[in-house]
């Protein structure tokens, strides 16, 4: 085990991620295929609902999330976030969640909705199954 003295430094990380690619980032964490099947449909009306979106959401917590990392430039993220401005409970809690809705919540979500769209045996009835089940839904049920 290594011991760091007075006279060593911890190799700091490269912050590479500028305003543009945090707003693109945002946006890609957003808009997943299943919307992308609700703007197709409503077409280019939904636009305006867009550059709403953008200029009350997108854009401010890009914002809000360059001027928390140029304040606090350690790891952590918003773990080290809430951790300073909270508590280590407060910390502890918001990563554990966000943990869980990544690891166990998310992909049940999917697996659920993949299922869901499987044709039952009720539907069939002994006769051929030949109603496109793998539609887009406009929302999860």
């Amino acid at each position: 085990m290594s011991q760091e003295g007075p006279g060593t430094q911890r190799p700091q990380l490269h912050r590479a991620l500028g305003f543009r690619d945090l707003v693109l980032f945002n946006i890609s964490c957003i808009v997943g295929f299943s919307s992308l099947a609700q703007v197709a449909q409503f077409g280019f009306g939904s636009m305006s609902l867009h550059l709403l979106a953008a200029l009350t959401f997108l854009i401010p917590t890009a914002l809000v999330v360059a001027e928390l990392n140029a304040r606090m430039p350690e790891e952590g993220g918003f773990y080290l976030w809430i951790r300073t401005a909270f508590g280590d409970f407060h910390g502890y809690v918001a990563a554990w969640t966000y943990w869980l809705s990544n690891v166990v919540w998310l992909p049940t979500r999917l697996a659920r909705r993949g299922i869901g769209r499987l044709p039952s045996s009720r539907e069939c009835a002994g006769r051929p199954c030949t109603e496109p089940r793998l539609r887009a839904m406009p929302w999860p049920r």
